[in-house]
């Protein structure tokens, strides 16, 4: 039997061999926690389970025992690792922009179903009136802008920070949980001996041969020498840029190796061999791309809008005429009406003489 470092249940030799590989398996990473500015490593549920099912205790290899069959075994046995302190479920507390205020998972789930539901109630109302193409256009153009800020809010990624959860149970899905249990890897074991090697090396550089004695010096010259080049690169990088800048009062950029101490690989470090940039045009010329982008859209909405004002018109034009026609027919039946009202009163005068 061995115990978990941290105080938690004791594990077994062969809970401790599933722990070491899930938490050097699964893909990880570091958040904050809610009040305080520590940094912890989370994973996902439903990646545990998946790394579990990859894994020799799934399929028998190497003479290892079948303990999972299935996700739902796989579930019950990190549920099992979870009540030995080795992980805890949280739950994602959200920022909301411009508010001291906190968001809960929870919170947002209920605001989604009020949305949704608000939206179904007003899908669900008739219509009372019927529907003009101006009117049925602009409802269109509603529903676009409305589909358009959902698929913006689904980009834009929100700002969280995890807290622990009140029902510590594993769920298979996209819960998160943090990790407790960081016991030290092999890699870093064999790393931590070589350096050691190494600086007893050093120290032993006397009782080494000539032969390897000279060939560590030269080596030494040959480092130090790659890092005089890298340094004087730098040095006169620095130099041209503030000459051009000075030169051209600040309209200027010219970099020589741009990215030589950046975080690349050591060719993409040597590649461009200078950059030249202008920062006035470039903000100017973005402005007028913006600009640009800004009367298109508005002349695609006006030539959208025209052929609606036009059917509005012609509709009106048509009720104008519908109308017009009928005041003729009432005209025409208040005459006839007339005209037989006389006839009427002609019959009953000559009948009483």
């Amino acid at each position: 039997m061995s115990v978990f470092q941290e105080g938690g249940q004791p594990m077994t030799k062969e809970e401790e061999a599933v722990a070491k590989y899930i938490r050097f398996n699964i893909p990880c990473k570091k958040i904050g926690l809610v009040g305080t500015k520590e940094k912890v490593d989370y994973f996902f549920a439903s990646k545990a389970v998946d790394c579990l099912l990859d894994s020799k205790w799934a399929s028998g290899k190497g003479k290892a025992a079948i303990l999972f069959t299935s996700r739902s075994s796989c579930a019950d046995y990190l549920n099992r690792l979870l009540f030995k302190g080795l992980f805890y479920r949280a739950r994602k507390v959200y920022k909301k922009e411009g508010k001291s205020k906190t968001e809960t998972d929870d919170d947002d789930e209920a605001a989604k179903s009020k949305s949704s539901s608000k939206r179904d109630d007003k899908e669900d109302k008739p219509k009372k009136k019927s529907s003009s193409p101006g009117a049925a256009a602009a409802a269109v153009k509603e529903k676009e802008k409305e589909s358009e800020s959902e698929a913006k809010q689904k980009k834009t990624k929100r700002k969280f920070k995890l807290e622990m959860h009140s029902n510590q149970q594993f769920i298979d899905g996209n819960e998160p949980y943090v990790w407790n249990y960081d016991p030290i890897s092999t890699k870093s074991i064999l790393i931590g001996l070589g350096l050691l090697l190494l600086a007893i090396a050093f120290c032993l550089f006397p009782l080494w041969p000539p032969q390897v004695q000279i060939l560590a010096s030269y080596a030494c010259y040959l480092a130090l020498g790659i890092l005089g080049v890298f340094f004087a690169v730098a040095a006169c990088s620095y130099t041209v840029f503030s000459v051009v800048w000075m030169l051209s009062r600040g309209h200027v950029h010219i970099w020589i190796l741009p990215n030589l101490f950046a975080d690349c690989s050591i060719l993409e470090s040597f590649k461009p061999i200078y950059s030249i940039k202008y920062p006035g045009t470039d903000e100017k010329q973005s402005a007028e791309k913006k600009s640009k982008k800004s009367a298109s859209s508005q002349s695609k909405e006006s030539d959208s809008d025209e052929p609606n004002e036009q059917r509005t018109g012609k509709g009106s034009d048509e009720s104008g005429e519908g109308a017009a026609d009928r005041a003729e027919e009432r005209d025409g039946n208040e005459e006839f009406e007339m005209i037989d009202k006389d006839e009427a009163e002609d019959l009953e005068e000559s009948d009483r003489d």
